[in-house]
């Protein structure tokens, strides 16, 4: 019927026709794919130094790409044809000092990957005291949002209760409305037959012997006006009527139902009405509560001549040096002592005296070594008061240490210079 060679050139034009098809299938699955995706960087890690407030940054890149492992001809053009994805990491590295002013300033900073991961890197630092406004203000408005999002939430659910009980309420409703009509229907023709029987009864007990009807009707007149009918008739209203009663009672207590379920449902409605009110009232007072804490919020002090009072001494590090001519009284929190000393450069000669927190001489050593407290950096606190000329800086200092006991309970051995 047909031949071996031309079953084979069939075969062969078959094969041609399908490798054809999965070429062409091949190169329209490629088109429009790229060799690299946009890299994905992530916050890896950082070490961050409280002394010298320099964060050490690591971030992740990953880039995914592929490579070409073989190219597809067709119509003496060459098709790449690429391998599935592969990813490849580095790590990018940036180094910053995160000084008051630059903490404030993060969010905008220069360099975009700080920028970016601005939150992780300020958590890093895990000190609440280096977070700066921006950064407070703005999880106070996040927490706002949770907290209204939680109030409206709330709101949805009762609504939604309430919305079910006067669906329920609804359906008695209609329910009552029709086994009312059921009611009055099977009562209709029960109150035509008392009607009926009642009229029965009536004439019996209105009619007059008569002698001529008693004879021609045979006795039947007899029959019709006796007594035993009547008692007959009068059972049978009597039963009728309970049996109406009955109906009438049930159709009562269905009507009172019925009312019941409408004011049901008006309760509901009264109900979710005053929750509305109430969540209202409540997110209200959230808002309110949450720009007293924003109002609350200082920037941190970029300087230290704009901090009032005593601040903290771990956080000198983090402010712009300028150099201070006066007086300064450093408190140690846990013993209540105070030192009073006097400088043309306040900020130098507070480095001379600690590094960092740790303390470079013997006058606060023995205190800070011998400390119970866990975070020994919060011991010591710092203030100064600028001066203009020697004598005021003599007078100032005098005045301090005699202020606040420094030679009699604290760490000065004079009482200031003469």
């Amino acid at each position: 019927i047909i031949s071996i060679s031309q079953i084979n050139r069939l075969v062969g034009t078959i094969r041609h026709a399908q490798r054809e098809a999965e070429k062409n299938a091949l190169i329209k699955s490629q088109e429009g794919w790229e060799k690299e995706l946009p890299p994905v960087i992530e916050f890896g890690n950082a070490n961050f130094c409280n002394e010298s407030r320099i964060a050490h940054i690591t971030f992740i890149q990953t880039q995914q790409y592929r490579t070409i492992v073989k190219y597809v001809t067709k119509d003496y053009v060459k098709y790449p044809i690429y391998s599935e994805w592969k990813n490849k990491t580095k790590e990018i590295k940036k180094t910053v000092k995160l000084t008051n002013e630059v903490l404030e300033n993060l969010f905008s900073y220069d360099d975009e990957l700080i920028c970016k991961f601005a939150d992780e890197i300020i958590l890093s630092t895990n000190n609440e005291d280096l977070y700066p406004s921006w950064f407070i203000k703005k999880y106070i408005k996040l927490e706002l949002k949770e907290q209204l999002s939680c109030c409206n939430n709330e709101f949805k659910d009762y609504r939604n209760l309430m919305k079910q009980k006067i669906s329920e309420h609804e359906k008695r409703i209609v329910q009552d409305g029709d086994d009312i009509k059921t009611l009055k229907k099977k009562a209709k023709p029960i109150r035509k037959k008392i009607k009926k029987v009642q009229t029965k009864s009536d004439k019996i007990n209105q009619k007059t012997p008569n002698f001529f009807k008693y004879l021609f009707s045979f006795g039947i007149y007899a029959y019709m006006i006796s007594d035993k009918r009547a008692k007959k008739i009068n059972n049978k209203l009597v039963k009728l009527k309970e049996k109406y009663n009955i109906i009438i009672n049930d159709i009562r207590t269905i009507k009172t139902d019925l009312k019941q379920c409408e004011n049901n449902i008006n309760i509901c409605e009264r109900n979710i009405e005053t929750k509305r009110k109430n969540i209202e009232l409540k997110k209200r007072k959230l808002k309110d509560e949450a720009l007293e804490k924003i109002n609350k919020v200082d920037p941190l002090s970029s300087s230290i001549t704009s901090a009032k009072g005593f601040i903290k001494l771990k956080s000198i590090s983090g402010m712009t040096y300028e150099k201070i001519t006066g007086c300064y009284i450093i408190h140690n929190i846990e013993k209540d002592k105070y030192y009073v000393g006097q400088s043309k450069d306040v900020m130098r000669r507070l480095k001379q005296h600690f590094k960092g927190t740790v303390p470079q001489n013997q006058i606060f050593a023995e205190d800070y070594y011998k400390s119970s407290k866990e975070d020994k950096e919060n011991l010591f606190e710092v203030k100064i008061i600028r001066c203009q000329t020697k004598d005021e800086l003599d007078r100032m200092e005098k005045q301090l240490i005699e202020n606040y006991d420094a030679r009699n309970s604290g760490y000065n051995r004079t009482s200031g210079n003469s």
